[in-house]
């Protein structure tokens, strides 16, 4: 039974690793995209008040106005794109193998305890049919 238990403690271990691995993850993208949002709100301030007033001077106040704010969503866009590439590393699959290896055993030791029981439950059937025909048998004399 210990070996089952050291399966069991594999698969919450490896259940626990994925975990922590994809909150990384998580974070990692999370942080990526609101550094993306501040990079373009800081862009946007600075770069749209400069950018406005050197395409002012070429034409007019709207079509400068749109060049900029065109500019600041490509920025903003591509950032994201890239936060929204990031991946967990190999480990990821190490982790995943050894918990579905430890899943497999352990349903095998559970399959093992049922067939134990099921051979248990014929034995204790047969001794109540022999006890039963022997009561029989003693019970005709």
């Amino acid at each position: 039974m210990s070996g089952t238990m050291r399966k069991v403690r594999v698969l919450t271990n490896a259940e626990l690793l994925l975990l922590k691995i994809q909150l990384r993850t998580l974070l990692q993208q999370a942080l990526l995209s609101v550094a993306a949002l501040l990079l373009a709100v800081v862009t946007a301030a600075m770069l749209d008040v400069a950018l406005y007033l050197f395409l002012a001077e070429y034409m007019h106040g709207y079509a400068a106005a749109l060049i900029v704010a065109a500019l600041n969503a490509i920025l903003a866009i591509g950032l994201l794109v890239a936060a929204s590439k990031t991946q967990p590393g190999a480990e990821t699959a190490i982790v995943e193998d050894v918990r579905d290896l430890a899943s497999e055993q352990i349903e095998a030791d559970i399959d093992a305890v049922r067939r134990d029981f099921d051979r248990l439950s014929a034995d204790v059937q047969r001794i109540r049919t022999g006890f039963t025909q022997a009561f029989k048998l003693i019970g005709r004399r």
